[in-house]
């Protein structure tokens, strides 16, 4: 009967899966939420599958813009996965990842930097520094310090994850495009602030 019953949580997570694809995330949200009521009930509170779901609802409620609630549940999901996985696993890197761009939605930069952080630490461990979600990572903390009007540390950041996206991307990736754009602003505004000699 367990085993019954998690086969049908599975099915439910999977369709929910399926409908985030295709954009219906009201009905991803139902299927998510029947899939974690099952995952407690044959699992327990405490395993990957509860952390997931968890994972997943916050992040259709963050697409809904409902980010406290986003926020509510991507915190269950990392405080599970801090328990039953192992401290370096990219999971907790996605969950601290997550939190920090709802940090980000908020207005709480220096929360968003402390969770990008984490997340970087942990997939500089686990992917190394020529990696796609590395360079996340350094373009998150780039953006919570631009936003800081800390220009220098921004573009430092900047700098890194733009060098990772211009190895692993190529300089014709949005990622890549964006980041260089973001550079660039900066440079502007530093140079604008430049006292002229008369």
């Amino acid at each position: 009967m367990k085993i019954q019953n998690k086969k049908t949580a599975d099915s439910h997570y999977n369709m929910g899966n399926l409908y985030c694809k295709t954009g219906d995330y009201n009905e991803a949200l139902i299927k998510y939420k029947k899939a974690l009521e099952i995952y407690t009930k044959v699992l327990g509170l405490d395993h990957p599958h509860t952390a997931d779901s968890h994972n997943n609802i916050g992040s259709v409620h963050f697409r809904n813009d409902e980010i406290d609630e986003a926020l509510i549940h991507y915190k269950k999901a990392l405080d599970i996965r801090l328990k039953v996985l192992a401290p370096n696993h990219p999971d907790i890197a996605n969950s601290c990842h997550n939190i920090g761009t709802v940090y980000y939605e908020k207005g709480d930069y220096d929360g968003a930097l402390i969770q990008h952080k984490k997340a970087l630490d942990i997939r500089l461990k686990v992917y190394g520094p020529d990696h796609p979600k590395t360079a996340d990572s350094y373009y998150n903390i780039g953006i919570a310090y631009d936003e800081k009007s800390d220009y220098e540390e921004a573009l430092m950041e900047y700098k890194k994850a733009l060098e990772n996206y211009n190895k692993v991307l190529g300089p014709d990736h949005p990622n890549t495009i964006y980041c260089q754009e973001s550079i660039n602003v900066i440079e502007v505004i530093q140079s604008s602030s430049i006292p002229t000699s008369e």
